[in-house]
């Protein structure tokens, strides 16, 4: 109706009048259609045709503001103002003709204040708009004011107004000259024709043109003479007489046969044409084409023989009722299911019925007003309390007038189904019951040409991160399951190629990552089954994404060193492997090695050594490139490969790991990195020699340095001992001036001196890996602490035995608590298999031990200690030995006082 009422309006008139109103004010105008469709236009901006409407993304806002608009206004408000996405204001005023509103006449494309000039110009760079175009538009739009737009607006009512008054004129107008031609052409299928008392034509309608076209191959016009144009003599003569008769001024009906080329049956009414003077000028006829009903008048007898046949033999019940619902007809179905005879016609319904339910006598009524009513699955209880369940339907039937004459039921006691039926229902919950409680999603459904789902379970929408109502949208599965639009693309042709083959293995989809928002929430595994001789699978869903982390933990934890993060051996090995190929070469491969690592487990454990390992890593890391590789493989050993890497490119990466990190400080302990490369430039070098060559290289290179560096480590830590124990300092020089004055007294060389002066110095060098706690404890220890520190003798030796320079002492450093009765420790050592500079050390120990100051004692006179000494000689010491140590400390301290 609204796109009919818009044909009438005069657009090349409204134009003019908008087009003057644009040049006159400057506001642009438009005219939309309820769905939107421009329908004419003036003067719109050039910001708007140039750039919004014109951008994918800001026509959208264009569009969002239209539809806005449209929305807002109504014939209860005369105008409604939008301030558009794109900045701009825009005003729309309601086109209501005859009660519809059937357009929208949109302007502005304003501002009412000053426009941020900011807005614009992100929006041009955000959308891609020449900046210096898009801000010269902007300057083309008005800023107006809420008066000046008030005066606007009641102007386009007025103008609106004008054009609602001028298309209701052309409506009427229009309406009244159609409205006799529509009377007489709209018919179908009813003749109409009006001769004069000549039998010529004055007035005839397109179905009698068409029909004697068809009788009498004729083709008619108006004047032309009806008589001429029947070719049929008897039907020359019936026309003349019924003619002749409402010529004579009696009308008349009849039903005749007509037509010479094709005969049908005819139903007319013949009535004479009257003048204003009531003179009788010609005759009329309405006419009927009713050769059907004659054809079905001859049938109906053997309609009622069939009917009667097919009644007899239907399963259901059927009765025929008058208007006063006395029984007209009963099948004998009907008696049967009821338990009634064929005497109840003549009787009422209810009288045979009197227990019917209310609901069913107002369906008798409903159907005798002319409405055909059904029922499924009705319960019918009767008076002697048992149910029968019934499908019925009731219908009015009608007389040869067209009349209700009663109604029709048809009914059906359906218990045995019912019962059927809850016992499948029962079946179908315990079947639900246990396949939601399936630990697998599963569904039946199609997926060519689109996925329709017939059923799932509950975990099958849950696995797949959606609902079942999103889901059982036609054809939704794909778009709402993945949002990655290629990686759709690619899984959806997986699935259908898969599903359209016979092998069972191209049928299944593991480990298929769902994504939400870019991210993966879960790993499904899927697998579809044809149903035979169907286009509907089995689709079955589970929830791998436990297990894939797993297999994705065991695989890095498989792959990679578990301090660093480094690949590990095994990685490494298959990664050389992977790379020795020649599209890789020349194909760099370096072994590096961190040295002194062993020093310092030894010296402060694996804690610290292994926090030097992580910052190696880091290190080597650092400096790789992009398709480089570095791994871990071994406790102080790395490996880099480098493909597409030269002898000279790769200097340039080893001297950026040398610089300032070759060697380096941690915790004021000086570390050294050794690195050793060799490249494998064609396929006849074994890559296996490639890996020795740099092994053996990076070995010679530590040889350099390494010794230095871990002479320099065992320095660092005696001092570090030293600074961190005031009393180990005092304690440590005393024990090796007594040891240098042994030394002379047993008249060793000036060598041997020196090195057992050496000793007695290192000594307790051991005792750096003491916590600091039982070093520092001012009472006794107990017995585990006393174990812990029995424990400095054994890791001295381990620290002095990594440096050669040092090597000669660790044998002291370990058996210096060896007793003479072999009851000291670690190894229980007695007598001679004690080492000589041990012996000695063991009794300058204990006579500094007793003679200095100790937080739980006062040190002992010198004459106490030596005493302690001689009580000891034998057990303890080597009784020789403490003699030659009391006859030297004897005139040391007489010399002193």
């Amino acid at each position: 109706m609204k796109k009919d009422i818009l044909k009438y309006i005069d657009f090349n008139r409204f134009n003019i009048l908008l087009e003057g109103f644009n040049k006159s004010t400057g506001f642009v105008t438009a005219i939309l259609d309820i769905e939107g469709n421009i329908i004419s236009k003036s003067g719109w901006r050039h910001i708007c045709t140039d750039f919004h409407r014109v951008n994918t993304e800001t026509s959208k806002n264009c569009k969002i503001s239209d539809t806005v608009l449209a929305n807002d206004v109504s014939r209860d408000k005369k105008y409604s103002i939008y301030k558009c996405h794109n900045g701009l204001i825009d005003i729309a005023v309601p086109i209501i003709i005859q009660g519809e509103h059937i357009a929208n006449l949109f302007t502005g494309q304003c501002f009412l204040e000053k426009p941020n000039i900011n807005f614009f110009v992100d929006q041009a760079k955000k959308y891609g708009f020449d900046e210096k175009a898009y801000l010269k538009s902007l300057k083309e739009v008005p800023i107006v004011t809420e008066k000046q737009i008030e005066d606007i607006i009641d102007f386009l009512l007025n103008l609106t107004q004008m054009i609602v008054d001028l298309t209701i004129d052309r409506i009427e107008k229009e309406n009244s000259e159609l409205l006799l031609k529509s009377s007489l052409e709209s018919p179908t299928d009813f003749i109409i024709l009006a001769i004069d008392k000549n039998y010529n034509y004055l007035y005839f309608n397109k179905v009698h043109k068409d029909v004697m076209k068809f009788a009498y191959n004729a083709d008619i016009k108006t004047g032309s003479n009806l008589m001429d144009a029947i070719s049929s003599n008897v039907d020359k003569e019936n026309a003349k007489r019924n003619y002749d008769l409402a010529l004579s001024g009696k009308s008349h009906k009849t039903i005749q046969e007509y037509g010479d080329v094709n005969i049908r049956y005819y139903e007319s009414i013949y009535n004479p044409i009257y003048n204003d003077k009531q003179e009788i000028i010609g005759a009329s006829a309405f006419a009927r084409d009713i050769t059907d009903r004659i054809e079905s008048e001859h049938e109906i007898n053997y309609r009622k023989e069939l009917l009667q046949y097919i009644i007899g033999r239907s399963n259901q019940g059927i009765a025929v009722h008058d208007k006063d619902l006395n029984y007209v007809y009963v099948s004998d179905r009907y008696c049967e299911i009821y338990n009634v005879s064929k005497d109840i016609v003549g009787k009422h319904h209810y009288e045979v019925f009197p227990d019917l339910p209310q609901k069913w006598r107002d369906v008798h009524q409903r159907s005798l007003k002319g409405e055909t009513v059904s029922g499924d699955r009705d319960d019918f209880i009767r008076l002697d309390g048992s149910v029968q369940y019934t499908r019925w339907l009731s219908q009015p039937w009608y007389d040869v007038n067209g009349e209700i004459a009663g109604i029709i039921i048809y009914t059906e006691v359906i218990n045995d189904l019912i019962e059927t039926e809850l016992q499948l229902n029962e079946t179908l919950d315990r079947l639900k019951l246990v396949m939601d409680n399936l630990i697998i999603g599963i569904a039946v459904n199609s997926v060519d040409p689109e996925v329709n789902f017939e059923y799932m379970n509950s975990n099958f929408p849950i696995f797949y991160g959606t609902t079942r109502e999103a889901l059982m949208k036609p054809d939704s599965f794909w778009d709402v399951v993945y949002e990655d639009e290629t990686f759709r693309k690619e899984i959806k042709e997986k699935v259908l190629m898969g599903l359209a083959s016979n092998d069972p293995k191209l049928k299944r989809w593991e480990y298929v990552p769902i994504t939400k928002n870019g991210k993966i929430v879960r790993y499904i595994t899927a697998q579809g089954v044809n149903v035979p001789n169907s286009p509907l699978i089995i689709s079955m869903v589970m929830d791998v994404t436990e297990q894939k982390h797993k297999e994705e933990d065991i695989l890095y934890t498989s792959n990679h060193d578990y301090l660093t993060g480094l690949p590990n051996r095994k990685y490494f090995e298959e990664k050389l492997l992977e790379l020795d190929h020649e599209e890789y070469y020349p194909l760099t491969v370096a072994m590096i090695d961190l040295d002194g690592l062993k020093l310092i487990n030894d010296a402060y454990g694996h804690d610290l050594g292994d926090t030097v390992l992580i910052k190696v890593s880091n290190i080597l890391t650092k400096h790789i490139r992009k398709d480089d590789f570095v791994a871990r493989i071994g406790g102080d050993e790395f490996v880099m490969i480098c493909p597409n890497t030269n002898e000279k490119e790769f200097e340039i990466i080893r001297n950026s790991i040398s610089s300032g990190n070759l060697s380096f400080e941690y915790h004021d302990f000086k570390f050294s990195i050794s690195i050793g490369h060799d490249v494998k430039i064609n396929s006849s070098i074994n890559i296996k020699d490639v890996l020795k060559n740099a092994e053996d290289r990076m070995y010679a290179n530590k040889i350099l340095h390494g010794q230095s560096a871990r002479n320099e480590t065992i320095m660092t830590l005696f001092e570090t001992l030293k600074e961190k124990y005031e009393e180990e300092k005092l304690h440590s020089s005393r024990v090796s001036d007594y040891c240098k004055m042994m030394g002379e007294k047993l008249y060793l060389s000036e060598d041997q001196t020196k090195e057992l002066e050496f000793a007695g110095l290192m000594h307790d060098i051991g005792k750096i890996t003491i916590p600091d706690r039982i070093l520092d404890k001012p009472g006794k220890l107990t017995d585990e602490e006393w174990v812990i520190m029995k424990t400095h003798t054994i890791n001295g030796y381990h620290i002095l035995r990594s440096a050669d320079k040092y090597s000669k002492l660790a044998e002291y450093a370990l058996t210096h608590h060896e007793r003479w009765d072999g009851k000291g420790y670690p190894n229980g050592l007695k007598e001679e298999e004690i080492p000589l500079f041990s012996r000695v050390i063991c009794i300058c120990d204990a006579y500094e031990a007793m003679t200095a100051d100790r937080p739980y004692r006062k040190a002992l006179d010198y004459k106490v200690a030596i005493s302690e000494l001689n009580r000891c000689a034998g057990s303890q010491f080597d009784k020789e030995l403490v003699g030659i140590f009391i006859k030297a400390i004897t005139e040391k301290e007489y010399m002193t006082s």
